[in-house]
């Protein structure tokens, strides 16, 4: 009402008034939920989903992931998969179908695992009524989506009552044969976040393209929602020109061989944030928000729990809050740390210089990740950290590390000096 005054005093006593066209009807609030896509189950595990469940209105489960690369269909169940056994509250459960290959040659197969799945979600619907959705990650290509459909009709007419979903790459908006698979079901869910190289690097999510698929898939008139990333990559290169000849998202786990290069790949999570709220303002259609994936306290590839949570209330992140610190031990000695107070990962120092005026290096150790760059002739020691052979590269958010000790024949102020 206030607003309304403001703009009718405005017209009084302007020459002229211009007539704004009213904003586009909003769709119902969007909902926020989360993907629960670890393998093994552990006690991090149970911590995070219970964490997760007062915050989040649905938790999709993955469930398993089919695969028809080899001669035969080849299951392999998630732990995660039986979560949903001890969830009091509304669930969902994901399917992940990968390297799938010719619909055409594998039509008998397509059609006893659509058999199979219908009966196992019915048994998980007749013994949990909080189940409330399936959805298939199917990886299909764009110019398979006619055969995918009639697939998908198929699930759906044996599922009976229980909704089921798809999620979709921006890629397949613009085949002719998108709009009909769209409004086959309930909704869809648009993945934003996905791997791939553009001329300034590799990347998973980027603000232009996915402004760009948000808008089309909303033209369709066609209820969906948006899977954003909260996870970061490490990948593996040859060179400039190549693809990743290895890909690491749920840690770091793989020597880097002498001749390839790694790269820390992750989201710009402000203008994801940014996006986020763009998204909610502007797509009358969109009617949730999903995060890939709840992160868990050893993950250290993902945004803190923290960090998540701010995430969903459209909050920026803390910024990595990288932080190498000398701490008196005792005359002349110090313990050296690196600590990342932020909510989310960040790029380790290529190099640590530390130093004290005046003060001469009796004696040191460094420690890993770190090693010995220079020697500490010159009262300076100089360790080459992150991005060297196979040592880490990355810090987790909310970890601290050691990186050694220094001693000073007599030192009252320690220099540090970090290189990124």
């Amino acid at each position: 009402m206030k607003l309304q005054a403001v703009a009718g005093l405005i017209c009084a006593v302007a020459a002229s008034c211009v007539t704004l066209p009213p904003r586009p009807e909003a769709g119902p609030p969007a909902s926020q939920e989360v993907y629960v896509w670890q393998n093994a189950a552990s006690p991090a595990l149970d911590e995070a989903v219970a964490w997760a469940r007062p915050r989040f209105e649905r938790l999709n489960y993955l469930w398993f992931v089919m695969r028809f690369d080899g001669r035969s269909p080849h299951r392999a169940s998630a732990e995660t998969g039986e979560l949903w056994r001890r969830s009091p509250a509304p669930f969902a459960l994901s399917v992940r179908v990968g390297a799938f290959g010719d619909f055409a040659a594998k039509g008998s197969e397509l059609a006893t695992f659509a058999s199979s799945l219908c009966a196992e979600a019915k048994a998980v619907a007749a013994e949990a009524p909080q189940f409330r959705e399936l959805q298939l990650d199917f990886d299909a290509q764009a110019g398979q989506l006619g055969p995918y459909l009639v697939f998908l009709r198929q699930v759906k007419t044996c599922l009976g009552p229980t909704p089921l979903t798809i999620t979709a790459l921006g890629s397949w908006l613009e085949a002719p044969e998108f709009p009909e698979l769209a409004r086959s079901f309930p909704d869809f869910v648009l993945q934003l976040h996905f791997l791939s190289r553009y001329d300034d690097g590799f990347s998973i999510y980027k603000s232009a393209a996915a402004r760009r698929y948000v808008a089309a898939a909303d033209a369709l008139g066609v209820p969906f929602r948006v899977a954003l990333p909260t996870y970061s990559y490490y990948v593996d290169v040859k060179g400039e020109d190549d693809g990743p000849v290895y890909v690491e998202g749920e840690g770091y786990s793989k020597a880097l061989e002498s001749f390839y290069e790694r790269r820390w790949v992750h989201a710009d999570f402000a203008q994801l944030t940014a996006d986020a709220a763009h998204f909610r303002q502007t797509a009358r259609n969109l009617r949730g928000l999903i995060w890939f994936r709840l992160p868990l306290a050893t993950d250290e590839n993902a945004v803190t729990q923290t960090g998540l949570d701010r995430l969903r209330l459209g909050l920026p992140l803390k910024d990595p809050g990288l932080a190498v610190t000398a701490v008196a031990r005792g005359p002349g000695l110090y313990d050296l740390e690196v600590k990342n107070d932020g909510d989310i990962a960040a790029k380790f120092p290529r190099e640590i210089r530390v130093s004290a005026p005046g003060g001469r290096i009796l004696t040191w150790e460094v420690l890993p990740p770190c090693g010995q760059r220079r020697a500490a002739a010159n009262g300076t020691l100089a360790l080459a950290c992150g991005g060297y052979d196979d040592r880490l590269i990355t810090l987790p958010p909310g970890r601290t590390v050691p990186l050694g000790w220094v001693r000073f024949a007599a030192a009252t102020e320690v220099k540090l000096e970090t290189e990124l």
